[in-house]
């Protein structure tokens, strides 16, 4: 039998978290969705559970099912915690949980059916759902944030902890007066709102941070040449950008050129040619720094910044030149021999950018003509 005042106003927002936790479960079935925003939506699909349970119980009977709604609350804390946790990449202590929420039920048991104290039941939550999100904060506040939403996840943790704890406080110490039992069901109304707006907060800085990512990620994916992994020449569209990861001036650029590349695909076929290629950019990965941006301009070229004086910039351009060839493509029982050209640009400023890379076609263009698998760093009259 449902309770007497239960309308269809009572369903409307279980059933909008209902919706929305299955529509973003849903979506995760489909891998569109990260795992801690699927962890949360099983959190909003426990809340609007629980407040049908809420719903439809007859206030007489509620006193049965209100220890088990509280376990079901903690429970459903747990998977809070834990796609807080999962966003940054570490580890829950479940067996912890496991504890304090074994711990917690008989406690609710007893000050519901032997001694029954809405105010102590009150203070056991508060304690749990405390020890539940701090299980590991200290791991949770030196972990990378990734971006300024992590900033703000961390920091709303920390605002609930401290607006828990000061509950927890409140409630032991106002425990031995009569004012507090006269504002208690106030009191339990104030605290599931403070959990549902710091749970509003936290499922919008989760999805914020799935959706930074996500953005984040097609970027870079726009910017990555799918076949070797290297920038691509979009990474052009913004040379700043290039130039702000790389170390101070002055600056060289290496244009390279496979030499022969539409012999490898006229002989051994086009996979063989991506084969040399993707060899190729191995080779330059293994042979610069990590700081050194590796361009692929398209088909068989390459253009390589780095931050170095001439002397250090050709000595680099001839350590590649000199590897590449070296270090033949094995392919079925057959080595595959390669060699590069370069044409070695140096600079000072990086408004010179676009005519050091001029000048530097210029000298790829030379060491071709001079007899490729050579490195050109000065024009010379024809």
């Amino acid at each position: 039998m449902l309770a007497s005042q239960l309308s269809v106003f009572s369903f409307i927002i279980p059933s909008f978290l209902l919706c929305l936790g299955g529509v973003i479960l849903w979506l995760g079935q489909r891998k569109y969705i990260v795992a801690y925003v699927r962890y949360f939506a099983c959190v909003i699909i426990m809340a609007g559970l629980l407040q049908i349970a809420q719903a439809i119980a007859i206030p007489h009977q509620m006193i049965h099912v209100l220890p088990w709604l509280c376990t079901w609350f903690l429970l459903m804390i747990a998977l809070m915690t834990h796609s807080i946790y999962l966003r940054f990449q570490i580890n829950i202590r479940w067996s912890f949980i496991g504890i304090i929420i074994v711990l917690s039920t008989p406690i609710f048991l007893y000050f519901n059916y032997i001694h029954y104290s809405l105010q102590y039941r009150l203070i056991a939550i508060a304690i749990a759902t405390t020890l539940i999100f701090a299980n590991n904060i200290k791991e949770l506040v030196h972990a990378q944030s990734r971006n300024w939403l992590d900033h703000w996840l961390k920091m709303v943790m920390i605002v609930l902890l401290v607006v828990l704890s000061i509950q927890i406080i409140f409630l032991v110490l106002m425990s031995s007066t009569a004012l507090l039992s006269n504002y208690l069901p106030l009191f339990w109304s104030s605290t599931q709102f403070t959990i549902l707006f710091f749970s509003m907060a936290i499922f919008s800085l989760l999805a914020g941070c799935a959706v930074h990512d996500s953005m984040r990620a097609l970027k870079y994916e726009r910017n990555i040449d799918p076949l070797t992994g290297l920038l691509n020449r979009r990474a052009l569209h913004d040379p700043n950008k290039l130039f702000r990861e790389l170390p101070p001036a002055p600056y060289a650029l290496l244009l390279c050129d496979l030499d022969h590349f539409k012999k490898i695909n006229d002989q051994y076929g086009h996979a063989v040619g991506d084969l040399t290629l993707q060899h190729v950019s191995h080779i330059m990965r293994m042979t610069l720094r990590h700081s050194d941006r590796i361009i692929r301009l398209g088909g068989e070229e390459f253009l390589v910044i780095l931050a170095a004086p001439n002397e250090a910039a050709l000595h680099t351009a001839e350590r590649l030149r000199s590897m590449i060839y070296h270090q033949p493509l094995s392919v079925a029982e057959q080595h595959i021999q390669t060699s590069i050209s370069i044409g070695v640009c140096c600079f000072e400023h990086t408004d010179d950018f676009d005519t050091a890379l001029h000048d530097a076609d210029l000298l790829l263009y030379q060491a071709k003509k001079l007899g490729r698998n050579q490195v050109a760093w000065q024009l010379t009259s024809s």
